[in-house]
């Protein structure tokens, strides 16, 4: 009787710690299942995270109306120098926009449309221009070529080239300086359309326009202290 009694308390003890021991296997399971699902919602919403970072780096459709300004007024001052090709006068250079010869009178002025093409090209690769912007400077660069012609000029800066072709200021790049420190005095969005005024080496009002879901430039101008 004693040794029966000894092993139905083997026995029970036995399945006791059994059953004790799947308990702790179970629960460590769990813990790890726990852990891992754990680290893959955080790996996720990392990767999440860097995807939304990335577009916004790489995306400019969402970047809003005043954004856009400010990216270009950057860019513009970035690239300047690599505009100087255009705004030479030369009958060689195929990338000016004036074609003639300095002080030879049997020459005259005139817009070289090749190199004003090449011009416009270059400002569209900036992606902050609409094509009304680039098709109304495109425009405008012609009403000006035919008013050069009627001068007959052969010397001095070209009537109506005198200066850049984005803000028309000489000696503009004494005023890059200030383009860190550009101010959004006021923005205004009305469905697609927006206007922003921009305060730095003068006053400049911004009219926008979305495009395939992009803040475009259609227009730049200038206003003053009371508008």
């Amino acid at each position: 009787m004693g040794r029966n009694k000894r092993n139905r308390l083997h026995i029970r003890w036995g399945g006791i710690l059994k059953k004790g021991l799947m308990k702790q296997i179970t629960i460590f399971l769990f813990a790890i299942f726990f852990i891992g699902f754990s680290c893959n919602t955080n790996n996720s919403s990392d990767n999440s995270n860097k995807s939304q970072i990335d577009s916004i780096v790489k995306n400019p459709r969402i970047y809003p109306p005043d954004t856009v300004v400010l990216n270009f007024l950057i860019w513009y001052r970035d690239n300047f120098e690599k505009m100087h090709p255009f705004y030479t006068i030369s009958d060689k250079n195929d990338s000016s926009m004036i074609s003639g010869k300095w002080g030879d009178s049997t020459t005259y002025f005139s817009v070289n449309f090749k190199g004003t093409e090449k011009f416009l090209k270059f400002l569209s690769s900036s992606n902050c221009l609409s094509k009304k912007y680039l098709d109304n400077k495109r425009k405008y660069i012609k009403e000006r070529a035919i008013e050069l012609l009627k001068y007959k000029q052969w010397d001095g800066p070209p009537i109506g080239f005198s200066a850049e072709e984005i803000f028309y200021m000489n000696d503009i790049e004494d005023y890059f300086r200030l383009i860190q420190k550009a101010k959004i005095i006021d923005l205004v969005i009305k469905g697609n359309t927006a206007t922003c005024k921009v305060d730095f080496f003068e006053r400049k009002l911004f009219r926008l326009s979305t495009y395939n879901n992009r803040w475009l430039i259609d227009d730049i101008e200038f206003f003053d202290y009371e508008q």
